[in-house]
């Protein structure tokens, strides 16, 4: 390990996978907050930080706050409220991992990645905080994601069987969850036939944005 001041730089001695050493991170993290980014992506506003700790310090109710991001020339914004998330969240994961500034412990609980999943580890523990406390998407694009490599779009169907493993832990505690039953399966017998990104995916992409992910809150 690499320290200078505040910044250690921690390698592991062979490759643990991603959960793992996320959960490492954490374990040797002293600070109040958490952010993390990926390698190959770029925060690209100036008060990142500074905007998103200044949420969480004015509002202690709220246990996590991202943002919107663009991946290359196209910008892409979340639900922004709370009410809004929590409607989504059992479709979708409403959070972009490289934008996300959450509390490392509230009450009596740390907050940790699940190791034990392959993938969908970070709506996961998305899902696991909004549990706890409020959570919010600040309406600013802060983060340029990387076009080579976006891992949720290359492993999406490998996604699939875990997305419905989610659903199951936590659909007693978020709200739509007979629809999100329905459009879990759906998914499962629709991408049996369908390849990801042809033209009809692309369709089918707006057509759930436009009637499952409603911008305005569901009363």
């Amino acid at each position: 390990a690499y320290k200078d001041n505040r910044i250690i730089v921690h390698e592991n001695s062979r490759n643990l996978g991603l959960q793992k050493s996320l959960n490492i991170g954490l374990s040797m993290s002293k600070g109040k907050y958490i952010a993390r980014i990926d390698d190959d992506d770029v925060w690209i506003h100036p008060n990142k930080l500074e905007d998103q700790v200044k949420f969480l310090e004015d509002n202690p109710e709220y246990l996590m706050v991202g943002t919107g991001y663009k991946i290359g020339d196209i910008v892409h914004m979340n639900p922004l409220e709370d009410r809004q998330i929590r409607n989504q969240i059992l479709f979708r994961c409403p959070f972009q991992h490289s934008t996300v500034l959450f509390r490392l412990k509230y009450r009596d609980v740390t907050f940790m990645y699940d190791d034990n999943l392959e993938y969908s580890e970070d709506w996961d523990l998305w899902m696991r905080i909004a549990s706890q406390g409020k959570v919010e998407n600040l309406n600013t694009v802060t983060t340029e994601i990387s076009v080579t490599d976006n891992l949720s779009s290359k492993y999406y169907l490998k996604q699939l069987p875990i997305n419905r493993i989610l659903y199951k832990k936590y659909r007693n505690v978020f709200p739509r969850s007979k629809i999100a039953y329905l459009y879990h399966l759906f998914l499962k017998i629709y991408f049996t036939f369908i390849p990801t990104n042809s033209k009809i995916h692309k369709i089918f992409q707006k057509i759930f944005s436009s009637v499952f992910l409603p911008a305005k809150n569901i009363k």
